[in-house]
C-alpha cells in the first residue's frame, strides 16, 4: 500500500467486489442491488485466452454486461452530438481535449487487471489467501493510454499518453513502442520531468511500462517524424497534435511522433493581442514586417518550392536586431537558437523545424571551422547518413525551411578567422541584409509614439 494518500483503505482490507462498487459510486451510477454487483465481479476476471480488452466501467440495471452510455458521457463533459450513439474513439477523440472518463479498467493479459481513477494507476492482483479478495497497489499518479498511434504507411507504431502535474496542467505525449522495451528509462525520465510521479520500486517499474506497452485502444491517431506538410495536413508538432490546416478527407488528429526532441511550439497571448500590440505597430517598419512576413512565408516555401535559404539582418550591436527575430519567433511559436552550437545539433534542429522559420541569434558566436558546412547542410535539406547498431541504414533526416538569423559581421569574416574563403554557392545561400534601417532609430523607422 502506498503512503501517497492518507484518505485510502487498506487494499488488503477490500474485496473486489468493494472496489467495484466504489468505481460505481465515483461514476455515478446506481448500483445498490448485491447481486448484479456479484455478476459484475465474476465477469471482470480474466478467462484464460480471453482477447485484451479496454473497457470503461459502467453499471446498466437491465443489462450489467453494456456498453458505457456515451449519451451521459458525452453530456457530462459538454459534447455536441446528432441524436447519434458516439463509439469510443470518437468520444475520446472528443475528449481529448478536455479529461479522459475516469475510472477506467484496462484488461491486459498475462499481466492482470490496471484500474485507473483520480488516485492514480493501480495495478489490481487477486489474493492467493483470500482469492474473493483483490490487492491494489499503486503504480503511479493517473496515466491514461489515450490510443494508438501509426503511421500511414503502417509503421512508426506507439501509444499516446496522458496525465496532469502537480500545478493540474494537462500533458499529452505520443511514446514510439519500439522504444518502450529498449528505452523504457527514457520514456520515465520524460514523464518524471512533466509531473508524473511513480513508484521507484523494481517491479512496479516493470508493471508500469507494461501497462504502457501492451495497453491496446480501438482508438487512432496518426504519427508523422516532422512538422510540416503531411498529405494535406500541416501538423504544428506541439502536444495537442494541432493541424493547422487539415484536408477535407482526413479526420484524425496528427501527432508529431520521433525519436528526437522536436523545438517546443507555445502558445503565448490571444490573436488580436499579436495584431494590435505587434502586426499592427510593424507598420512602417520595413524590417519588422520583413521579419513577420518570414514566419508565414517558411510554412509556405515547400508548396511553392522554393529552396532552403537564409536571411541575415547584419548591423552594430543595441540597435534591436534581437527584438525582430523575437517578433519572427512570435508567428509559429518556435524560440530562437543560438548559432553556438555543434553540426549535429544543427542537423536535429533542421529535422524538427520542417516548414517553419528557423532563426538563430549572433553569427559570431558560431564556430568558424563549421559555419560554412551548416550552411551548405541547410541549404542542401538533407542531412547525413547514420547506420543503426544492428549496422541498418537509419532513415535520412530531410527539410525545408527558412532562416532568419542576426550577426555584427559577415560570414566571409567569420570564416576568415578559420582561414578559410567564403564560396560562392555559400554566399547565395545566406543573404546579408543590413539591420539598421537609416532613420536613426536602430532597426525601426516608425515608433508609432503619436
Amino acid at each position: 500500500m502506498s503512503d501517497f494518500d492518507d484518505d485510502y483503505d487498506d487494499p488488503e482490507s477490500k474485496s473486489h467486489s468493494d472496489i467495484i462498487n466504489d468505481l460505481a459510486e465515483e461514476l455515478g451510477f446506481d448500483n445498490e442491488e448485491p447481486q448484479k454487483t456479484e455478476h459484475r465481479t465474476e465477469t471482470t476476471l480474466v478467462p484464460e485466452g480471453k482477447e485484451q480488452t479496454d473497457t470503461l466501467i459502467t453499471y446498466d440495471d437491465n443489462d450489467p454486461t453494456a456498453d458505457p452510455d456515451y449519451d451521459d458521457l458525452a453530456e457530462d463533459h459538454c459534447i455536441e452530438q446528432e441524436n447519434s450513439e458516439l463509439s469510443e474513439p470518437e468520444i475520446i477523440d472528443q475528449l481529448i481535449q478536455f479529461d479522459p472518463v475516469l475510472p477506467m479498467i484496462r484488461d491486459i493479459p498475462q499481466i492482470g487487471f490496471f484500474e485507473i481513477d483520480q488516485h492514480g494507476v493501480w495495478y489490481l492482483k487477486p489474493n492467493d489467501k483470500k482469492p474473493e479478495d483483490t490487492i491494489r497497489t499503486w503504480i503511479s499518479t493517473p496515466l491514461v493510454v489515450l490510443g494508438q498511434t501509426r503511421a500511414k504507411d503502417g509503421t512508426n507504431w506507439g501509444v499516446l499518453l496522458w496525465w496532469r502535474d502537480g500545478d493540474g496542467r494537462t500533458h499529452h505525449l505520443p511514446v514510439k513502442a519500439s522504444l518502450i522495451p529498449k528505452e523504457s528509462h527514457q520514456l520515465l525520465e520524460a514523464l518524471a520531468d512533466r509531473g508524473l510521479r511513480y513508484s521507484i520500486t523494481k517491479l512496479h517499474i516493470h508493471l508500469l511500462t507494461s501497462y504502457v506497452f501492451h495497453s491496446v485502444s480501438e482508438v487512432r491517431f496518426t504519427s508523422v517524424s516532422q512538422p510540416g506538410w503531411h498529405n494535406g495536413h500541416y501538423v504544428m508538432g506541439d502536444s495537442l497534435g494541432t493541424v493547422v490546416y487539415k484536408s477535407e478527407d482526413e479526420n484524425e488528429r496528427v501527432f508529431l511522433q520521433s525519436d528526437y526532441m522536436a523545438d517546443v511550439v507555445e502558445y503565448k497571448g490571444s490573436y488580436s493581442a499579436w495584431r494590435n500590440e505587434l502586426a499592427v505597430k510593424s507598420i512602417g517598419n520595413s524590417r519588422a514586417v520583413f521579419a513577420l512576413c518570414l514566419g508565414f512565408a517558411a510554412s509556405l516555401s515547400s508548396l511553392l518550392e522554393l529552396p532552403t535559404v537564409c536571411f541575415n539582418l547584419r548591423g552594430n550591436s543595441s540597435i534591436g536586431k534581437t527584438v525582430l527575430l523575437q517578433l519572427a519567433v512570435s508567428v509559429n511559436g518556435t524560440q530562437v537558437q543560438s548559432w553556438r552550437s555543434t553540426d549535429n545539433a544543427f542537423e536535429m534542429l533542421a529535422a524538427s523545424s520542417n516548414h517553419r522559420l528557423v532563426v538563430l541569434d549572433e553569427l559570431g558566436q558560431a564556430v568558424p571551422r563549421t559555419v560554412g558546412e551548416t550552411v551548405y547542410m541547410f541549404a542542401n535539406e538533407r542531412g547525413k547518413r547514420r547506420m543503426t547498431a544492428t549496422i541498418t541504414s537509419r532513415p535520412v533526416f530531410t527539410w525545408n525551411f527558412m532562416v532568419l538569423s542576426s550577426s555584427e559581421i559577415a560570414l566571409a569574416d567569420l570564416l576568415s578567422e578559420a582561414g578559410k574563403q567564403v564560396k560562392a554557392g555559400q554566399e547565395a545561400r545566406f543573404i546579408d541584409i543590413p539591420a539598421d534601417a537609416g532613420c536613426g532609430l536602430g532597426v525601426w523607422e516608425d515608433l508609432h509614439n503619436g
